[in-house]
């Protein structure tokens, strides 16, 4: 079986140039894990939901912060040493927390080599492109486990 065979092709995908706040808001309203960034027409990288959250015991969801932070004015009540810290925060686009260079797939490769990325790569969303690397899908585990529950 081909990915081609299997990959979602209508794809929803963000610019890089994208506020973190509207990737966020893409990945709910649309229901999905991960989301390709684009630019000139090329994926550039990917953002996963994890990418969203900062690492270790806090695990601050940024988007929700950036629009509490943006409501409170915080940075019009921090020391000026601080300000430009906070306003990178409020300015941050996809392509600061995208994950890049992205790993893509061939839509005529083998099922199986997607099944090696989910497995040696950990992965779970991977863009699928075409002979002249233009996006025309995604393959995600969950599209996996839709030919799953048909069969």
């Amino acid at each position: 079986m081909k990915v081609k065979d299997i990959m979602t092709k209508e794809v929803i995908f963000v610019g890089a140039d994208d506020s973190i706040t509207d990737v966020s808001k893409t990945l709910v309203k649309n229901r999905i894990h991960a989301v390709p960034v684009m630019e000139k027409g090329k994926v550039v990288g990917i953002i996963t939901e994890t990418d969203f959250f900062t690492k270790g015991s806090v695990g601050i969801h940024l988007p929700t912060y950036i629009e509490f932070l943006k409501d409170k004015k915080a940075h019009t009540h921090v020391h000026n040493a601080e300000q430009w810290k906070i306003e990178a925060l409020l300015n941050a686009k996809a392509c600061d927390i995208m994950s890049s260079p992205c790993i893509t797939i061939e839509q005529d490769a083998d099922a199986d080599e997607f099944f090696g990325l989910l497995k040696g790569r950990k992965l779970s969303s991977v863009p699928v492109v075409d002979e002249k690397n233009e996006l025309v899908g995604i393959i995600t585990l969950a599209d996996i486990i839709g030919l799953i529950r048909v069969s």
